[in-house]
Formats: C-alpha cells, structure tokens, sequence
C-alpha cells in the first residue's frame, strides 16, 4: 500500500523504516547507511522518487535447479578441499619437522608430554561421564522420593 501511494506523497508524509524502504525499492539496493536520519531520507526520497523501478525477475524452475545444484556442490565439500583444511596439513607438515629435528632425548620427553595429555583427556572424559551419570541418579531419587 505505501509503495502504491509513494509518489503522491512527500517524503515528509512517511516515517524514517517506510523512507529507508521506498529509497531501497527505487535504487534496487539497500538504502546507503550514511542516510541515517529522516531528513536525510526524506531528502534522498524527494531525489530518487520518480526513478523507474528495475523490473522483477521471476524465480524459474531453472533458477531452481541452479540454486540445488549449488547446494549440493556446498555440501559435498569436505574440510580438507578449504583453507581450514589446508592450513591444518600445513600445521602438521610444521610439526612433523619439528619433531623430526628433535634429539632423541627431546622426542622421548614429547611423547611422554602427549601420553600424559592423552591420559589426562581420557580421565575427563571418564569423569564428565560419570558426573552426567551420577546427576541421572541424584534427578531420580529426588523423583522417587517426591511422590
């Protein structure tokens, strides 16, 4: 309804979130950020008002079957075809020279370092386990005992 009245009005006549709306219709764009305030808008209004609008362009059945191409093309990307992916080969590249230009005594000490990590991880996960575990029981005896 606004659009349709739109050019016998004047900017002044709308409030600034139908201004910012009917500038982005005539440009075909977002209204610029910079015209922030309604008078501005209404300014910019008064200038784009009798712009002709670019017509729609219908969806087809064709913009359809690009669109789940698309899609399909996005979700068959595995992690190692990114940058991520990419820049995590590189890390370990990095990491494999460095543990190759270690001294014996040097990659002893490393693996003794990720073996504790290792068991350190597993003994959290062990206990987040139990605590979830432990929490079901406390939730079911108070549910027994309540009734």
């Amino acid at each position: 309804m606004v659009l349709m009245q739109a050019r016998e009005h004047s900017g002044s006549s709308f409030n600034g979130k139908e201004l910012k709306t009917l500038i982005a219709w005539k440009l075909g764009r977002p209204c610029p950020s910079k015209i922030s305030t309604v008078a501005q808008r209404v300014a910019m209004w008064e200038k784009v008002k009798n712009n002709v609008v670019a017509p729609v362009v219908r969806w087809t059945q064709q913009d359809d079957a690009e669109l789940s191409r698309l899609r399909d093309c996005i979700e068959n990307v595995s992690i190692e075809e990114t940058e991520l992916g990419r820049q995590r080969q590189r890390m370990q590249q990095d990491a494999m020279t460095v543990v190759r230009g270690m001294s014996a005594e040097e990659r002893e000490s490393f693996m003794q370092l990720l073996e504790e990590d290792e068991t350190s991880a597993t003994a959290e996960t062990t206990d987040r386990t139990a605590d979830d575990g432990a929490d079901d029981g406390l939730e079911a005896e108070s549910d027994s005992g309540s009734g």
